[in-house]
């Protein structure tokens, strides 16, 4: 035959979908004869010897087919066959010397080629023979045909055959599902994280380009490490939906082993089996990881693994953090061996070897060693005091084998190119956390040589739009296969599964009762002091709790009963009242990350700070403490100093009257007892230490207090969520002593020293009478901001309906209504008669009635206003008409508008007016108390925008900022855009005053009971002096300025924001009890809206899925409704 010259074509597409049975070349050093013999041996005169003998084949030439990774040798036939043939080859060097002979793979004749896993290069291949086989018995040789003489040679090539490639996920942080966050402004929506469909959509897209057989998957660390489900299902979630991913490989990381707590059970407690759980596969890697038992180690993992792709190996070497006992559940990694970080290298550098010698080319090192970026360089963070040194370290430990190392950092990305310990680059990397992932790419020429490698971090998908988010491609459309160029049924398969583990799994699992509360005990926080839900959970921790210290001799744990523990006030959320608490009200009680430290104080250093001195130093009230401490304090009182001369200038700055802020003394704590085993206490002294344990955000802003305490272990990372979620299963009942209603008076931990009876702080005293001074002949009066309230949502107005009925409102006022446009009564009192009609409906009575304002518009609306947005609003005032009706003011109109001038801003510069004016309205009670009343609604300018950098810093002064302008540290002008606040919301405010005169006026001064209510956008701490002047015109705000009071839900779901929403009252006759705030998160708790409902509201954007929670603050509202009882007066004549 004539002598072909070997050439390669790129992207060959054959048509015939070859078997998955095709196996490498076996190299034989049989001889030809011998083979001969073999074969001679085994003929029979049959059919089928015939058939063999009578075909005749031309041999063409040989390709490269990239789709699957193969070398392909074509062939003619006279005549098309089912035998089975095996071609034998020899291989000579340039010389012509003998190297090797070499078999096929057995392939099918009517395939018409041959197929082979690699070629060597600069050699030439000749033709040896070719057998065929019996399609009855593949064992059996029937026919040979050696009169060969095909030969071809091959040579150094460097032109680019295929690209192998990676694709390394670490750092995807539980983000699961995406985030889509509505933009009001615009009228749109924005992608926040992409969630892991379109991270599978984009690994889609790579396997298309490359081929499948091209790309492997495998995961690095952090990608267990919260968001996952409001953390209910951390592990159980994330780990079955990374299957889709189908990684081939895993790495252990610290981070993942802090958040599988909801995997542990008596079959996972033991870290081997729990760490199998929570990867989900059989490929856990980790050179280092091995329980101590006894004086014997058990492996928990695979060191290495090799993945071939269709000739060409890469190697896997896994390694966990040497910090993992520092930065992991304690419970879970107590028993792991302690490895140096030259131990780790020398294992790591012993598997790479290993790795070589089976023929791997390149080695990544899939590692959970802690790095960070350095601030100067692109280089690794070295320094002694950076938490995130171990990587740094490591890798001047490693030699030349390894080519990539990844590292962990939950927070940061990085691509660096750093030396080994010979000098030589290493590339170290982590991806983008939530939204990315790293492509390792290596080009290969057609004999499977490296040309050249590649590190990439994908930082952005290609779905989810510009920098922003904007203009992402929709959930529905990747779904389509019609708008889906990458599109693969697997998407579809993972879609499936969340919304099926949403529906199903998740639900049941958050409806899980951990205690029960048949005694309706009803449980509060406190930002600022004790609280019946503090001292419940600290309670429970301290009865169980076990702090660990760690042996740095031994590198091994010891563990102790905690005696006290020490919450943050601030970390603790209002639990809902009178209810069992179920797994998913862990997440309300305790929305942040936090865990506990524990070591040993003395009973000096714990009576200095003990008290909240930092965090709210205007309040000096203790941190959340166990009742295993009995703490005795005295207070100082202040006492009035004479004043200074002041100069005429220092005058003129403080002219303007301040009115005081009711603030508690400063107190000195005398005395500290501790709890014995029979209940009762034994007072301490100063030299005595003690353990406690104190959570970590506490000792992260109290320096003092992190330096007192002694012989501290590092911070045990299992979230108290988690420790709660394990403690309370073994109670049976909250304890009726956790009543809010009683827990402050029959309070004994926190002991005023000349007070026989101890009463509670100012802040709860306000709480303590709003649920004891109920009247019997009373109205309930509310607000309630209703979010673009149009009417078109059906079932928003029934959740509105819904909650305003289970709250009993007997009046109340919605800010938020769409603007009226045209003439269509019908259509323009739709958003608030569409509420109506749903109460009369639900109430089966016909007892609900409203009033709906004209549009609110201030002079500057028009001009600003765009297609998608407009200031404009109105106020509609829903009543029940058997208990008030609304009446006509002196000039014979029922509602008022107030006029809005323009008028001169005290903080603004120009000339101005509400961008929506307030909206009076007066009503008079129905039946035998005839009382009558004027409410003014409004809903001020949207919060301003303000500096990112201030003098005064937010976190120091956040409790501060009245007493700054009360000590004339600052003047009033100066808290403009100081904190927050905007100035034409604090100019609105300021002219509160007018509005309530205007309204006085019209009404020719007959009424003497007035209210504001409105969504005023003032922040937290800052009513004091924006309503300075409304204040000193006697009008007196029915909420405290504190945590309690928030009413803006937050983005954070169970969490709110911000206390928007105010009443202020100026009453006489009238009397005033109960002001509160429905926690609207509880709409499911309440059965205001179900499942049900949840998959209506769904259904609305069915190409985005969020928590049940998301739409409670997307489809009902993001404020929460706000109320107090007016008791009516029959004395009352005016």
């Amino acid at each position: 035959m004539k002598k072909s010259k070997f050439k390669i074509i790129g992207f060959s597409v054959f048509g015939v979908i070859l078997t998955s049975a095709l196996i490498p070349f076996l190299i034989t050093c049989s001889k030809q004869n011998d083979q001969k013999t073999k074969i001679n041996s085994q003929k029979q005169k049959t059919n089928t010897d015939l058939e063999a003998k009578s075909v005749n084949f031309d041999l063409k030439n040989n390709v490269f087919d990239k789709d699957i990774s193969k070398f392909v040798l074509n062939f003619n036939t006279n005549k098309e066959s089912n035998l089975q043939v095996v071609a034998t080859f020899d291989v000579f060097d340039k010389n012509n010397k003998l190297l090797k002979t070499i078999k096929s793979n057995k392939v099918n004749l009517v395939s018409k080629k041959f197929v082979f896993d690699n070629l060597d290069e600069n050699v030439k291949y000749q033709l040896k023979q070719i057998d065929f086989y019996d399609p009855k018995d593949l064992n059996k040789v029937i026919y040979t045909k050696n009169d060969l003489a095909f030969n071809f040679e091959t040579k150094i090539d460097d032109s680019v055959a295929r690209t192998v490639e990676l694709i390394i996920i670490n750092g995807l942080n539980g983000f699961v599902d995406e985030q889509v966050i509505p933009d009001y402004s615009k009228r749109t929506s924005y992608l926040k994280a992409p969630g892991l469909i379109r991270i599978l959509n984009e690994i889609n897209k790579i396997k298309k380009e490359r081929g499948a057989n091209n790309v492997a998957v495998v995961m690095g660390g952090n990608n267990y490490y919260e968001n996952n489900k409001s953390s209910l299902t951390r592990a159980q979630y994330t780990a079955a939906a990374l299957k889709f991913l189908n990684p081939i490989a895993t790495s252990i990381a610290n981070t993942d082993l802090n958040w599988g707590y909801d995997l542990v059970d008596e079959k996972t407690k033991h870290f081997k089996e729990y760490i199998k759980t929570l990867y989900n596969n059989d490929g856990i890697l980790s050179v280092n990881s091995y329980l101590k038992s006894g004086e014997q180690t058990i492996a928990m993992a695979n060191n290495s693994k090799i993945i071939n792709f269709n000739g060409f190996k890469l190697g896997l070497v896994g390694a966990m953090s040497n910090l993992v006992n520092f930065g992991s559940n304690i419970n879970l990694t107590k028993d792991i061996k302690w490895f140096s970080n030259e131990q780790t290298a020398n294992l790591i550098n012993a598997e790479a070897k290993n790795l070589k010698n089976q023929g791997v080319q390149n080695i990544v090192l899939l590692s959970s060693f802690l790095a960070d970026k350095s601030k100067e360089n692109n280089s690794l963070v070295s320094d002694q005091k950076s938490f995130y040194k171990e990587a740094a370290r490591m890798s001047k430990l490693l030699d030349s084998n390894i080519n990539l190392m990844t590292a962990s950092n939950p927070y940061k990305s990085f691509n660096i190119i750093t030396n080994n310990k010979d000098n030589q680059p290493l590339t170290v990397v982590q991806s983008k956390p939530t939204s990315g992932f790293v492509r390792y790419m290596i080009s290969l020429n057609p004999y499977n040589r490296i040309l050249k490698t590649e590190t990439k971090l994908v930082d952005k998908l290609s779905t989810s739009g510009d920098e922003k988010g904007y203009n992402y491609t929709t959930h529905q459309d990747l779904l389509d296969p019609q708008k889906n160029p990458d599109f693969n049924d697997n998407l579809v398969a993972l879609n499936n599964f969340i919304n099926n583990y949403k529906d199903h799994e998740y639900e049941q699992l958050a409806q899980k009762i951990l205690i029960k509360n048949d005694k309706n005990v009803e449980l509060y926080s406190s930002t600022y002091t004790l609280s019946s839900l503090g001292g419940f959970i600290s309670d429970i921790l301290a009865k169980y709790y076990q702090a660990p210290f760690y042996n740095k001799q031994t590198h091994a744990f010891e563990f102790k009963q905690t005696q006290a523990v020490i919450l943050a006030p601030n970390a603790i959320r209002s639990l809902i009242s009178a209810k069992p608490i179920k797994l998913e009200n862990l997440n309300q009680i305790l929305p942040f990350n936090d865990t506990l430290v524990s070591g040993e104080i003395s009973v000096k250093d714990l009576k200095k700070f003990l008290i909240n001195s930092h965090r709210t130093q205007h309040y000096n009230e203790p941190y959340q403490f166990s009742d295993t401490l009995k703490v005795e304090y005295e207070e100082q009182v202040k006492t009035n100093k004479p004043k200074k001369k002041t100069t005429k200038k220092q005058k003129q700055t403080s002219d303007q009257k301040l009115d005081d802020v009711v603030l508690s003394n400063p107190k000195t704590i005398i005395k500290i007892s501790l709890k014995n085993a029979d209940g009762t206490y034994t007072e301490l002294n100063d030299n005595q230490k003690i353990t406690i344990s104190v959570m970590d955000s506490i000792l992260k802003y109290n320096k003092g207090f992190k330096e007192a305490i002694l012989n501290k272990t590092y911070a045990d990372q299992t979230n108290i969520r988690d420790l709660l979620r394990a403690y309370l299963q073994k109670e049976t009942q909250i304890d009726e002593k956790y009543n809010q209603k009683t827990f402050f008076k029959n309070n004994q931990r926190f002991i005023n020293k000349n007070q026989a009876n101890p009463t509670s702080t100012p802040v709860y005293n306000h709480i303590n009478e709003s649920i004891n001074n109920k009247q019997a002949n009373h109205l309930r009066i509310g607000h309630w901001n209703v979010l673009h309230q149009t009417g078109l949502n059906d079932a928003k107005n029934y959740a509105l309906a819904k909650t305003i009925l289970f709250n009993k409102y007997d009046i109340i006022g919605l800010t938020e209504i769409w603007p009226a446009q045209g003439d269509n009564q019908e259509q323009n009192n739709l958003p608030v008669a569409s509420i109506v009609k749903y109460m009369n409906q639900l109430s089966g009575s016909n007892d609900y009635d409203f009033v709906i304002s004209d549009n609110l518009k201030g002079d500057e609306n028009d001009k600003l206003a765009t297609n998608n947005h407009t200031s404009t609003e109105r106020i509609g005032i829903i009543y029940n008409k058997k208990k008030a009706n609304p009446i006509a003011f002196a000039d014979n109109k029922i509602g008022h508008v107030y006029s809005n001038p323009l008028e001169d801003g005290k903080y603004e510069k120009q000339q101005t007016n509400y961008s929506r004016p307030p909206y009076a309205i007066k009503f008079a009670s129905v039946g035998e108390i005839k009382n009558d009343f004027t409410l003014v609604f409004a809903h001020l300018d949207s919060p301003g925008t303000y500096p990112s950098e201030t003098k005064y810093q937010k976190k120091e002064h956040l409790l501060k900022r009245t007493e700054l302008v009360k000590e004339k540290a600052i003047s009033s002008n100066q808290m403009i855009n100081k904190y927050e606040q905007g100035s034409r919301e604090v100019d609105d405010a300021e002219r509160l005053v007018k509005v309530m005169e205007e309204i006085k006026k019209i009404d020719n001064n007959k009424d003497d009971d007035y209210f504001f209510m409105g969504d005023t956008n003032i922040r937290l701490h800052n009513q004091q002096w924006v309503f300075r002047t409304f204040i000193q015109n006697g009008y007196s705000s029915v909420f405290a300025d504190n945590d309690l009071f928030k009413s803006s839900l937050s983005g954070n779901p169970g969490e709110f924001a911000n206390s928007y929403d105010k009443i202020f009252s100026q009453v006489n006759g009238l009397t005033i009890s109960n002001p509160s705030i429905y926690d609207l998160w509880n709409a499911y708790e309440d059965q205001i809206v179900d499942q049900v409902w949840l998959k209506k509201v769904r259904a609305l954007n069915p190409h985005e899925f969020h928590d049940k929670l998301f739409y409670i603050r997307n489809d009902i509202s993001d404020h929460a409704p706000t109320y107090f009882d007016l008791g009516l007066n029959k004395d009352d004549s005016k």
